[in-house]
């Protein structure tokens, strides 16, 4: 979910943000896996389509060629930096731009639509922050 709503904010921008490549990949993912009816059906509520998403895990994507992470979660960020040796200052939370205590986006995985719709909704809160932050990295 959190590549889709990305790319659609970034689509919506001009310049070079635009252009930027996403991509995503879990940490106990099952490669080639489809997304969730769940997560499918979330993203659909706000205009957007996952039906074509496979999954991919961490050990198949080039992580040196990130200009940034950002995680779900302070577990999933630790196990980026300890496990596979990412950058400390490219790897963030998701929410690390919002205000307030709630920087962690609790993992839909196995539960029901109304943790899938919260999760959404934590990562749409989070994404002026996160953009603000690359548009900030780009410029410097």
């Amino acid at each position: 979910m959190a590549e889709h709503l990305v790319r659609h904010a970034l689509n919506s921008k001009d310049g070079p943000l635009k252009i930027l490549k996403t991509d995503s990949f879990g940490l106990s993912a099952f490669p080639g896996s489809s997304a969730s009816e769940n997560s499918v059906f979330a993203l659909s509520k706000v205009g957007l389509d996952l039906s074509s998403h496979i999954s991919k895990s961490v050990d198949q994507v080039n992580l040196s060629d990130a200009a940034a992470f950002f995680c779900m979660t302070d577990s999933h960020r630790d196990m980026l930096l300890r496990f596979h040796g990412t950058d400390l200052e490219k790897t963030h939370l998701m929410r690390d731009w919002v205000e307030g205590n709630q920087k962690n986006i609790p993992d839909p995985f196995g539960g029901g639509v109304d943790e899938y719709l919260e999760c959404r909704d934590a990562m749409v809160e989070a994404i002026p922050g996160l953009i603000a932050y690359l548009e900030n990295e780009l410029n410097s």
